[in-house]
């Protein structure tokens, strides 16, 4: 999913969420939506390696659940972008080589 299309769907999601889910139980809908997005991110980015792809965060898995869980609009589309791109081949790897001078 590409940022644009991540951005969207987050929209859409909170959207659902103020307009959909009574407010009595928004609360914990919202909560829960949360902990399970992170809890997903987490299993993908493991299952990805994340940690071997060049990113301006270049964080571990464990890092980008607990970012996504305290800033969920920002970071839970940033990740599904950086998913994008890494199923896309559109990610380069980090250098792995050692430069000796």
């Amino acid at each position: 999913m590409r940022l644009w299309q991540a951005i969207l769907l987050t929209i859409a999601i909170i959207s659902a969420l103020l307009f959909f889910v009574p407010s009595e139980i928004s609360e914990v809908v919202a909560n829960l939506m949360v902990i399970l997005s992170g809890v997903w991110i987490y299993n993908n980015a493991k299952k990805l390696e994340i940690q071997k792809y060049k990113s301006n965060l270049s964080m571990s898995p464990l890092a980008y659940t607990i970012w996504t869980v305290l800033l969920w609009p920002i970071f839970f589309p940033a990740y599904l972008g950086f998913r994008w791109r890494i199923k896309n081949g559109k990610q380069p790897l980090k250098d792995t080589q050692l430069k000796v001078s």
